[in-house]
């Protein structure tokens, strides 16, 4: 008996007009009216998704063996919220019979006031049939100091940020931070997976920004990359 875990099947591009509604949205990117037979029973679809930062959201509309039409929200109520490559999946619901047909993934918007125009790209849409346990999430990045908000007295505080990934672990050469828009010299302890910048020179006061972005070593990115503001000088 031959167990198929994973089917791939195409590379797409979507694209969302700002005239696309709600209910008729489906955008350039659809696999046809028609649809996609998906052989077997899969547990869940996922797809490669480079974002455009726009938050529409990604849906896979699907039909089954009995004619139900299901829509399946793949990137959250978030929707495509980032820029670069992500992971996104969706969960088959249990109600289905099988087998079903893929008719189209659509970007869609709600929301009348942010109905933009967009345009996400898609690598490796799947059909999967287990649970692989893949590291498919870039590290985990999280702020340490100046806390977000954080009102700090010291004019050279020292920056600090948490980097961990518990799948292929953190490639040091892709963490980069980002001063206020300026690439910093940080330094980097695989140890303790801290990130670490201690200004050179007094910072002005007012607002400051921070950007950290990190890799795995599967080459999967945090997505977005980590942001946060601190001032210098008391907090108003």
């Amino acid at each position: 008996m031959i167990s198929r875990t994973v089917k791939v099947y195409r590379k797409a591009v979507i694209r969302l007009t700002g005239e696309d509604s709600e209910d008729g949205g489906d955008g350039d990117g659809g696999v046809g009216r028609e649809g996609r037979r998906i052989g077997g029973a899969p547990w869940r679809f996922g797809v490669w998704v480079c974002g455009d930062a726009k938050g529409h959201m990604l849906r896979l509309n699907m039909t089954d063996a009995e004619g139900g039409l299901y829509r399946l929200n793949m990137t959250g109520d978030e929707g495509v919220y980032w820029k670069g490559w992500k992971y996104v999946h969706a969960g088959v619901p249990g109600t289905v019979v099988f087998p079903v047909r893929v008719r189209s993934l659509s970007l869609v918007q709600a929301e009348a006031a942010r109905k933009t125009a967009g345009t996400i790209y898609l690598d490796h849409f799947r059909a999967e049939y287990m649970d692989l346990n893949e590291d498919v999430e870039g590290p985990l990045i999280e702020p340490l100091s100046p806390a977000p908000e954080e009102a700090c007295l010291e004019r050279r505080p020292a920056i600090c940020a948490a980097v961990a990934d518990e799948g292929s672990g953190v490639h040091p050469s892709t963490i980069r931070m980002w001063l206020d828009g300026m690439v910093v010299d940080h330094r980097y302890d695989p140890l303790s997976g801290r990130v670490r910048f201690v200004p050179d020179t007094d910072l002005a006061e007012g607002e400051h920004r921070l950007v950290v972005e990190a890799a795995d070593n599967n080459g999967t990115a945090a997505v977005p990359p980590v942001s946060w503001t601190f001032r210098i000088g008391r907090d108003a």
